[in-house]
């Protein structure tokens, strides 16, 4: 239910901030090798995809699970080789220090407002982290 909350306003949000996402699937999941990876909001666009972890309330090990999850994304989804993939986390609630930790780490930060709005986090300085990197200077060695 929250991914629903989260949905409507986020596209403004990443298109705000150089990422022009234009369509988005909720709950995609894939098996591969007896192995599951469900993602709960994924936007996306012609070169970019944002993955979105959606939580009442956010915490340290929810974020460490999302950035492994970024990482074997292209195992699930080989579909999106080639795309710049970034990562966001999306609460209710989210304290400070789980806050810092996610900004640190290159996530966007999204919570939910009193009337329903998602708002960015996330500072004008911030400069989020393009997870798909690692994958292309893998691919590139080869």
């Amino acid at each position: 239910m929250l991914e629903a909350l989260v949905r409507p306003g986020v596209a403004e949000l990443f298109q705000a901030r150089g990422i022009a996402v234009n369509g988005s699937l909720e709950r995609p999941r894939v098996r591969r090798g007896g192995k599951e990876l469900e993602i709960d909001l994924l936007l996306v666009n012609g070169d970019a995809l944002v993955v979105v972890e959606v939580k009442s309330i956010f915490k340290v090990e929810d974020i460490r699970k999302l950035l492994r999850d970024l990482e074997v994304f292209l195992d699930f989804f080989p579909e999106y080789r080639g795309y710049r993939r970034f990562g966001a986390v999306a609460a209710l609630s989210i304290d400070e220090s789980t806050d810092r930790y996610a900004y640190r780490r290159g996530l966007f930060v999204l919570t939910l407002g009193r009337e329903g709005l998602v708002t960015l986090r996330n500072d004008a300085t911030f400069r989020p982290q393009d997870f798909a990197a690692a994958d292309r200077e893998k691919f590139s060695d080869e």
